[in-house]
């Protein structure tokens, strides 16, 4: 083991020296916590630009009584242009209320009356204003509706058998994680790619510069040499992860979750708990890297199939975001689908049980082992020298 320790100094060194290695190492964590804490501040604006509605309205003299609703529900009413459509389709507005020719007797004579609001559909980001003064009309509507029936003496009540009421169960916490779904595979691929620079030329640029054969030559043992550089990497792997995932919670920490009504507390002990089921994750994405590296012909092969193995931990955020719901124990067997969905419970508040996390532990640490094996095989053939 002291052979070991000996090539862990000796890569740990590599590594520092190397700061252009090391500044890419930090690009990643560094980018996915800038992109969580702009997510938050796009929401934001997109929640205050829906609060400024502006409508023109052409025909506003025949519906007054519906100009006040708009007007105490912070509607700003405004002139309508000449051709409604043209001036949606150049973007001067996001919808145009028009009242139809007919409203007025259609309304008098208490027949169904009609009010067109023209909009651009293809326009997501205009769609939640659109909805709002959609449900603005239709509140005035049942209203006037409501106020027809009392009229005739009869119950309002009758035309709304069945009323249904929605009740949200979930808690701040869980609702707030909803919009960083994507930190769970963040922090998995900050996990993948923050040794990526440090285990291609650990393996693949050592060969290219000839310094792995004179390593080779020596009296140590293949396993000396392999797992040497499997602790160097893990160490700078796990240095550098726990640095970016301190990243994410001070980025959430800084968000505007309090303007969206939301609280999303992300302590030191869930930090912690974090990094303890990182840990043999790392273990398994050093271990692949490492086997790659040395499968590979050449430095720039190495850093191609390593920047590939970075989309494994996509696989397992996509299933979690089209399938959400708390972890279950069946997903624990399976690799990284365990620790993502356990990150997805501790993000949203609920915790992670003991059992789950042993389970997901010991899944990542055979795969780790059994890339370290391959690994080792590898590394004991002679052509390894020559790639």
């Amino acid at each position: 083991m002291n052979q070991s320790f000996i090539i862990v100094k000796k890569e740990i060194l590599d590594a520092l020296r190397d700061s252009k290695s090391m500044a890419t190492a930090f690009l990643l964590p560094l980018i996915l916590a800038v992109v969580s804490f702009g997510s938050t501040h796009f929401l934001v604006s997109m929640q205050s630009d829906r609060s400024e509605i502006t409508l023109p309205v052409h025909g506003k003299e025949h519906i007054l009584p519906l100009i006040d609703v708009f007007k105490e529900a912070g509607v700003k009413i405004v002139e309508a242009p000449q051709d409604p459509e043209q001036a949606i389709r150049q973007q001067k507005f996001d919808m145009v209320l028009v009242v139809s020719d007919s409203f007025v007797d259609d309304f008098r004579q208490q027949r169904s009356a009609k009010i067109n609001l023209l909009s651009d559909h293809s326009r997501t980001n205009t769609q939640a204003k659109v909805a709002r003064i959609r449900y603005l009309v239709n509140r005035w509507s049942q209203h006037t509706g409501a106020l027809r029936l009392l009229t005739r003496n009869v119950s309002p009540g009758i035309a709304h058998p069945v009323t249904i009421h929605d009740i949200n169960v979930t808690s701040d916490q869980r609702l707030a994680s909803k919009i960083l779904a994507g930190l769970p595979m963040f922090i998995l691929m900050i996990a993948f790619a923050s040794g990526i620079g440090m285990i291609s030329d650990m393996a693949s640029g050592e060969r290219e510069r000839r310094s792995l054969e004179p390593l080779l030559i020596n009296p140590v043992s293949h396993i000396n040499v392999f797992l040497g550089k499997w602790i160097a990497a893990a160490i700078v792997t796990f240095a550098v992860t726990a640095i970016g995932i301190a990243l994410q919670f001070i980025s959430i920490q800084l968000s505007p979750m309090a303007e969206l009504g939301l609280r999303l507390t992300m302590g030191a002990d869930k930090f912690f708990i974090i990094l303890l089921i990182l840990i043999p994750v790392i273990f398994f994405a050093v271990s692949l890297q490492l086997l790659v590296s040395f499968f590979a012909r050449s430095f720039k092969d190495a850093q191609s199939y390593n920047s590939l193995i970075i989309m494994l931990p996509m696989a397992p955020g996509l299933y979690l975001t089209f399938n959400a719901g708390s972890a279950e124990t069946w997903q624990m067997f399976v690799p990284l689908l365990g620790p993502t969905a356990l990150f997805v419970d501790i993000i949203g508040g609920d915790g992670a049980s003991l059992l789950h996390i042993s389970i997901t532990s010991l899944v990542s640490i055979a795969c780790a082992f059994l890339c370290t094996l391959a690994g080792m095989q590898v590394l004991r053939q002679e052509k390894i020298i020559i790639g």
